[in-house]
Formats: C-alpha cells, structure tokens, sequence
C-alpha cells in the first residue's frame, strides 16, 4: 500500500514538469476546478500583460519619435517662435508705456507760451547705414566702415503704432492681400488696401540734420539760414503692411561686373533705435504752425553714443521740422526724377499745396498735416533742424508730458532690451546684421 502510493506521488510529479504546473496542480486540488480552464486563463492574463507591454512600448517608441521630430526641427523655426513672443511682449510694454500719448491729443509746452502741440503719430523709429560697395574677394573684402565717407546710404525707418492717417498702421484685415499683384505704392493705392506697417526713408547726405555738429567740425550746414539751421533732403524710398519683409533687403548681397569683377554689398547696420511722435504746433496764424519729427532714442544708451551717431547727426533725443515738396515742381536739380515722385491727383495738390507748381498761390513746399499722403513711395522731404533747438523746448516738439513719455518709453527700452533684441523686432540676427553700431562703434 505504502508502495502504490508513493509510486502514483512519483508518477504525478513526473507529468507535471515545471514549477508553473505544481501551482496550477494545487489550485485544481484546493477548487475542483479543470485543468484547461486555469491553462487558458493563465494565457489569457499573459497575453493581456503581453498587450500591456507592446502598448507600452509603441507609446515609448512614439514619444521618442516625437523628441526626434523636435530634435530634427530646424534651430531657426523655434528661434523664430521665440522672437515672436519678445516682439508680442515688446508691443505690449509700448503700449503700456505710451498709453498717454495717443493721436489727437493736444498740450502745452512749457517752453512756448501759448503754443499747444497735437500728436498726429507715435511709433518706433530705426536708422541704418550700409557700407558702399566693395570688391568680393581680395585685402578690401569684408572691410570695416571707419566714417561717414564709408557710407553708402542711410535710411531712417518709422513703425506707426497709432496714428491719425486712415492708412496706418496696418489693419488685420488688409494684411495677406495682394500676394500676387502689388498695387501702385506711389498713387495712395496700396497704403488704401493693405496698410502701411512700415515707411523706410533714405536721407540724401546720409545723415540727419545737425547744423550744431557740423558747424562743431569746421563744415557749414547744408541748406538756408546760413548756420542757424540745416536742411536736409530726404524721400519715401518703400512703404508695406509688414516691416518684417525688410529682413532679406537689409541682408548682404554679391553681383558681378564685366569690368569690376565680383562685387559685395555689405549688410545694413543698425546704428540707433527709439520711440518718435509727428505732431503739428496749432499757432496762430496756421501760417506759422509747424510739423515735427521728435525722437528719443533707446539705442545706443546715452554712455555709448559714439562717433557713428554723431557723423550721422543722431543725438539721444530731438526733432525736426517735416516739409513735404510739392511732386509738380519742375526743379530738378536735387531730387528724384520727375517719373519716381508720389502721384497726387489735383484735388490733392490743390489741398495740399495751393495746386500745381508754378500756379498762381501754389507752393513748392507744405506741412504734411494729412499723414496718409506720407503713405507712399517718392514723397520727398526737407528735415530742417535749428541750432537753437539744442537750448530750446523744441528739441522735443511735443508738449510737457508727451515728451516725457517719449523719454520714459526710450529709458525704459534701454533697460529691458539688448541689441539682439533691437534686431529681432524686425526680424534680423546679429550674424547677418552686425549690431556694434548700437553700441557707438564703426563696422
């Protein structure tokens, strides 16, 4: 008896070959249950924890894809986000800055009794120089502008933020027209239908009007009025909805020529950036009113004004008077070429400057009060500085508390961005578009 039983223990171990089945065996003892029912149950929770893991797995390996597409993304696209959201964050500060200067506001400057100003305009004013062209390989390659006679052009830019002109600045409703075929910029047609986000004026002596400088280096001021003043000539060169088109304009850029060989346009340099206000003095009689351009400049801060600034007649805050010429004129001794002048239909020129050059009553030059015919391409200017503006309340040209903002605004741009950040508002880097200029040097 002893012996069957062992002999049957013996041959039930035997049938059961892993220590899986033991287990299996003891639960079918303790149940009653059938075997095959705990075997496919057990396969069955094996294959739900083999499902479990292959999830696992296609989820780790999709979060793994999703790291690699971040990885494979281009650096540019998430430096480009970034810069966004200091340009959204930039315009928002403004805003809050300049919150007390808006279009149609008038004050008294305590400097001029009885004078009041009315601000037409607010916005960001950029200056850039380019150096003049030069040879694309040899020892004058690439080589460092080291003054004024270095320079090729220079251009002022102004970035309406709020204004009176029906045009600017530009509506969300007209950005994206017009892919395809661009309207007249010189008529009024395009600031009509797109906006206008931008307007980029070149100077004719590459520089502002600074007769105190130039009288400071031996030279005499350009323009009427002997020393006391200085008048520059100046035109709409481009206008559009979106200044950050400018960017690739603004880059380096190589030609050829049959007799020169390889030539080189070295990029734009920055050389001054701040907050500005058009705005109109209301005397008596309108004969004597006057419209201004002030600036103050957030930079180069007030330590680091250099020589660049100063031969490109930039200071840390000014203004100047603004005279539109009339585009009939027949003087054609400075200026653009009669074809690439601003279009005005004659209810315009009759408006603005009494009617057409050489009519009785009609002027050569008028105050461009109605900003929206800045809005185009060939409108030409005279900025006209006076030496006494140097000591007097009109080196702003606004009243008492709208040229304190436009300070406030300026210091507090200084503080809060670097020059990096100055190029990133409009979309360029400081690998294509040097920014030591900002800073008060030459390059």
């Amino acid at each position: 008896m002893l012996f069957s039983i062992f002999s049957t223990a013996a041959a039930m171990v035997s049938t059961r070959g892993s220590k899986g089945n033991r287990k299996i065996d003891e639960m079918l003892e303790k149940t009653g249950g059938e075997r095959h029912d705990l075997e496919d149950g057990e396969a069955q929770s094996k294959g739900t924890a083999g499902h479990a893991k292959d999830d696992r797995i296609e989820s780790d390996e999709a979060a793994n894809r999703t790291k690699a597409k971040k990885r494979s993304e281009p650096e540019t696209t998430r430096k480009e986000e970034c810069a966004s959201s200091k340009r959204s964050k930039i315009e928002e500060d403004d805003a809050k800055l300049m919150a007390k200067v808006k279009p149609g506001d008038e004050e008294g400057d305590g400097g001029e009794e009885g004078v009041k100003w009315k601000v037409l305009e607010r916005g960001h004013i950029f200056y850039f120089y380019r150096p003049k062209v030069q040879p694309a390989d040899g020892a004058e390659a690439g080589k460092a502008t080291e003054s004024i006679d270095g320079v090729q052009s220079t251009h002022m830019l102004l970035l309406p933020k709020a204004s009176e002109s029906p045009t600017t600045p530009v509506s969300v409703e007209g950005q994206g027209q017009d892919k395809f075929q661009k309207p007249s910029a010189t008529s009024g047609e395009l600031a009509r239908r797109q906006g206008v986000g931008y307007r980029l004026i070149r100077l004719g002596k590459k520089r502002m009007p600074a007769p105190e400088a130039a009288v400071a280096r031996g030279l005499e001021p350009g323009g009427v009025g002997g020393d006391s003043q200085e008048a520059i000539w100046a035109c709409v060169s481009d206008i559009g909805p979106d200044p950050g088109t400018l960017s690739g304009e603004m880059g380096e850029k190589r030609y050829s020529t049959r007799t020169r060989g390889d030539r080189l346009v070295a990029p734009s340099r920055a050389v001054g950036r701040g907050h500005y206000l058009i705005s109109v003095s209301l005397r008596d009689p309108p004969s004597s009113k006057q419209v201004r351009l002030s600036y103050a400049l957030s930079h180069p801060s007030e330590a680091q004004m250099g020589s660049v600034q100063e031969e490109l007649g930039l200071e840390q805050e000014s203004s100047v008077i603004l005279q539109m010429r009339n585009p009939t004129t027949t003087d054609g001794s400075i200026g653009l070429e009669s074809a690439d002048r601003v279009k005005m239909n004659q209810g315009e020129l009759d408006q603005t400057f009494g009617g057409s050059a050489g009519s009785q009553g009609a002027t050569n030059y008028a105050r461009p009060e109605d900003l929206s015919l800045l809005d185009r391409e060939g409108v030409e200017l005279l900025m006209i500085r006076e030496r006494i503006q140097a000591q007097h309340s009109l080196k702003t040209g606004a009243g008492d508390s709208q040229g304190k903002a436009l300070q406030t605004a300026a210091k507090a741009d200084g503080k809060r961005l670097s020059v990096v950040d100055v190029l990133e508002e409009l979309q360029l880097s400081a690998e294509e578009n040097p920014p030591q200029a900002l800073e008060g040097q030459w390059i």
